[in-house]
């Protein structure tokens, strides 16, 4: 759920960069951009799996899904309406009848609706009961990626240091074009 939130997230903020990068800058990025995303995708791949083969895994999802939910809503926030919101912009965004002027108020309402969604996430997951539970889920999960495939440790861990290994190449890049303007 969050794995593949990050995954995007950095995902997108290499795609701003590459057009501006130096080739060997922009090549060392994409190899690492494809490393990682063939790693993310055997993970799913052992995830699914397990998923399919433990169905107790999806009640358990279920229940931290709707714990975060109502953590969400006890804090004040609107996630479910706010989700609904940015499938709604999403939908509109997509429409080629967009003219420049509305796609740009729907591009600030999608990012401050996005804002609002990851806020009301970061402080349900700062909740203690929120987070004994995603600890104990995700423990069940990898327990039952192990059975269906003895490298999924090892897989997690790679995938881990691949993403720093971006998030720092992302971040150097980002320096350096500063230094260049």
């Amino acid at each position: 759920m969050l794995c593949t939130l990050d995954f995007a997230v950095a995902q997108s903020k290499s795609e701003i960069l590459l057009n501006a990068l130096s080739e060997p800058e922009r090549q060392k990025l994409l190899d690492t951009r494809k490393e990682l995303e063939g790693l993310h995708r055997q993970l799913a791949e052992i995830t699914a799996a397990a998923r399919k083969n433990n169905p107790s895994l999806q009640g358990q999802e279920d229940k931290l899904r709707h714990l975060v939910l109502n953590t969400m809503e006890a804090a004040g926030y609107q996630p479910e309406q706010e989700m609904a919101h940015l499938k709604e912009l999403t939908s509109k965004l997509r429409a080629e009848s967009v003219d420049p002027e509305q796609k740009k108020r729907l591009l600030t309402d999608y990012r401050q609706t996005q804002a609002r969604l990851m806020a009301a996430q970061r402080e349900a997951m700062a909740n203690e009961e929120v987070q004994q539970a995603r600890e104990n889920y995700q423990k069940q999960v990898r327990q039952a990626m192990e059975k269906e495939n003895p490298d999924a440790e090892a897989l997690i861990q790679r995938y881990a240091k691949m993403r720093m290994q971006l998030r720092r190449q992302l971040e150097e890049a980002i320096e350096n074009q500063g230094a260049d303007h």
